[in-house]
């Protein structure tokens, strides 16, 4: 196993023995700086490229951004990141794993957890920007219930399907179609956008 898919973690009682979630906290910056190695091939969407040089400042500026950030932890192994932003009723998630643990069901397992936290907190649906050539990100949401939208938009989310889950029963296919539009709206002052379309 590479260096980077075996980063320890320090302990927390959070921690179990299925892949789980651990609340980011500054003194993850070394953890994440050695995972972030593996990040090369990754490109993010939404929020800023983590710097493996400078890791402490990303760590602050997530903890800082209103987002729920996490490590994503196995056995006191860090797999990767993932964070929940609320806007406006609606949960929109980010999710990144190293490579070495990719198409091991890893991912299937933080959506879950992250739409339990969604419900949890009485929100109304979630949005994904998922990139076209993503098919892995696709599959791993598409298990987990969510569907993709027809819905496009500008950059950075171009090259982006959104993707999106009811977590009302009665949300008609209409309903997620305006829940992506307030996810974008909202989300445009905040990623310095100055334009938004209609759904």
């Amino acid at each position: 196993m590479s260096e980077t898919a075996s980063a320890r973690v320090p302990p927390s009682p959070h921690t179990h023995d299925l892949a789980c979630l651990e609340p980011l906290r500054m003194d993850h910056a070394t953890v994440l700086a050695r995972l972030l190695v593996d990040a090369g091939d990754v490109r993010w969407t939404g929020i800023a490229l983590p710097d493996s040089r400078c890791p402490d400042r990303w760590v602050h500026d997530r903890l800082h951004g209103g987002a729920d950030c996490y490590l994503v932890v196995h056995r006191g192994q860090a797999l990767g990141y993932a964070q929940l932003r609320q806007v406006e009723g609606i949960g929109c998630p980010v999710i990144w794993l190293t490579s070495a643990q990719r198409h091991r069901g890893y991912g299937v397992r933080v959506i879950r957890a992250l739409m339990h936290q969604s419900q949890c907190a009485g929100l109304q649906a979630m949005v994904a920007a998922i990139r076209q050539d993503n098919r892995a990100s696709q599959g791993a949401f598409r298990r987990c219930g969510w569907i993709e939208t027809g819905w496009q938009a500008r950059v950075p989310y171009a090259d982006c399907g959104f993707w999106a889950l009811s977590l009302e029963p009665a949300a008609s296919g209409h309903g997620l179609e305006l829940a992506v539009a307030r996810f974008y709206r909202a989300s445009a002052p905040l990623l310095t956008l100055y334009e938004t379309v209609e759904p």
